[in-house]
């Protein structure tokens, strides 16, 4: 098995996966933080979902400690966090992590910016 195959198995990933479609209502309603996992490279070359933070896959566990950049905008509980990359595996691993470090209000866009553009999904340049 690839690891996008034992992912796509996990039962937790699998409820905490979202459509596009989901994914667009969440990015209307302002209270999902979209977090973008992919590189500078990535992000420069096909673009980004619009308001979203970047916090490279490399530096997620730091951003998920207690005083990191994404424990610090999601502390209110106020907000739901959706990660995404490129295709999903890296958002999906994100997720597992998020959880490990307590935080439940996550989820993760299925097949990534990939899927996104391919359903039309808006994009703007970072």
């Amino acid at each position: 098995l690839t690891i996008g195959e034992d992912l796509k198995r996990d039962p937790e990933i699998a409820r905490a996966t979202l459509s596009v479609a989901d994914a667009a209502v969440r990015l209307t309603d302002g209270r999902t933080l979209f977090i973008d996992l992919r590189e500078s490279g990535e992000r420069a070359r096909d673009g980004i979902i619009p308001r979203s933070v970047h916090v490279p896959y490399r530096s997620l566990d730091d951003a998920l400690k207690r005083d990191g950049l994404l424990a610090a905008m999601l502390a209110d509980g106020e907000r739901d966090a959706l990660f995404y990359c490129a295709h999903g595996e890296r958002s999906a691993l994100a997720l597992k992590a998020a959880r490990e470090h307590g935080f439940e209000r996550v989820a993760h866009l299925g097949g990534g910016l990939a899927a996104w553009r391919e359903a039309g999904g808006v994009t703007e340049t970072d």
